[in-house]
């Protein structure tokens, strides 16, 4: 599910009760690396053969952790670069944004892609615990620790979605597919991103993506602030009711796409803008909007 088609499509033939039993026998592993991590503390001169059982319950069914696909390599990045509670917040802010009824795909999905990178990120650790240096050793342990943590916080998430195993069957089926960037999408990607960046720290106050992110930002507190109350017909792609995280479903619904076209139309920025450079941006504003915005 978070590679390419033709390699979801392989699964699209495995049963309902494989594909639930592959989970629970994978959710057998977590309290077992637990204790796993606790006894790495005292083990160092025995660790070796602790190390090979943990790689070996890291290899699991559902999914090869040994090969990164490329689009994960920038989550990879992110999530090494932040602090145990910054992953926290990261994995809770996901259930802000994306958990309601109309992204409840997209929610699951978000999740067992952030799993997925924990347990690259864990068997990369059960390698580097191979270190000479105690101290290091020691450090590394706490690595592993915090990534168990993070781990079972996603797990937790999971499981309070009562219809996660139907999820996971279509997701690992093939029968709802998540619509993902195309390699020549994700380096402009990080171009844009490079940009936002500017924005919110305030070197950069000009350009194609500064006016539509600011003309953007101003749209949505409209429809939020100004478009409660109002009926769909007086107001297309508006929001009647109010709660914590209106502002937050609003983005990540596809209403909001539209918002954006219709600010590249009122900017008349059409020709700077293709619809693979929408994708990017819309992309790149959900991004920030939901995990980096203060």
């Amino acid at each position: 599910m978070f590679s390419s088609v033709s390699s979801i499509t392989e699964h699209a033939q495995v049963d309902d009760e494989t594909i639930t039993k592959s989970w629970e026998d994978y959710l057998k592993t977590v309290p077992e690396k637990t204790q796993i991590a606790q006894r790495l503390l005292f083990a160092f001169g025995e660790r070796i053969a602790i190390l090979r059982k943990l790689e070996q319950l890291l290899r699991l069914e559902l999914v090869d952790i040994t090969t990164a696909e490329s689009a994960d390599n920038d989550l990879i990045l992110n999530l090494k670069s932040l602090e145990h509670a910054q992953k926290i917040k990261r994995i809770n802010r996901i259930s802000d944004c994306l958990g309601y009824a109309e992204t409840k795909y997209q929610y699951v999905y978000e999740l067992l892609r952030h799993l997925c990178v924990i347990l690259r990120l864990e068997l990369e650790l059960s390698k580097e615990l191979q270190v000479a240096d105690i101290k290091k050793y020691r450090k590394l342990i706490d690595n592993l620790n915090s990534e168990l943590a993070v781990e079972l916080t996603i797990i937790t998430d999971l499981k309070k979605r009562r219809t996660f195993h139907n999820i996971l069957v279509d997701l690992v089926k093939g029968e709802k597919l998540i619509e993902k960037l195309d390699a020549t999408e994700r380096q402009l990607l990080r171009e844009v991103r490079i940009e936002m960046k500017k924005i919110v720290s305030g070197k950069l106050k000009q350009g194609v993506i500064f006016n539509l992110a600011r003309g953007v930002l101003r749209a949505i507190e409209y429809k939020i602030h100004n478009s409660i109350g109002n009926a769909p017909d007086h107001d297309p792609g508006g929001v009647s009711t109010y709660h914590p995280d209106v502002d937050f479903e609003y983005v990540n619904r596809d209403e909001f796409v539209t918002l954006v076209k219709q600010m590249i139309k009122i900017q008349r920025i059409s020709d700077a803008m293709s619809e693979q450079m929408i994708r990017v941006f819309v992309h790149a504003f959900r991004e920030w909007y939901n995990h980096e915005r203060k």
